[in-house]
């Protein structure tokens, strides 16, 4: 199966979003930790999936995804750089 670290819509996006700091912490700088940085600090890296795919509080399709949240605004996948997706494209 494809990884999402060879996936073209696995990123970390150039703009601030709510869970940022999760998908790509921050160091003393305000800098992004990019996935090499992360992955000598943590072991593993993460980013968001923009998989134009994936479907906002929709019944997905049988090999698709969706994403949700409580406020009906704003939601992101998140995957680990290993998690295998149906939706991968490579870069």
């Amino acid at each position: 199966m494809n990884k999402c670290k060879t996936c073209m819509y696995w990123t970390i996006p150039d703009k601030h979003m709510g869970s940022l700091d999760i998908a790509a912490p921050l160091d003393e700088w305000e800098n992004v930790i990019d996935a090499d940085q992360q992955r000598k600090l943590f072991g593993h890296a993460t980013a968001y999936c923009t998989s134009p795919s994936l479907k906002f509080y929709e019944r997905p399709e049988k090999d698709g995804a969706c994403v949700v949240d409580g406020s009906e605004y704003m939601a992101n996948l998140i995957t680990g750089e290993d998690f295998g997706c149906a939706l991968h494209v490579s870069k």
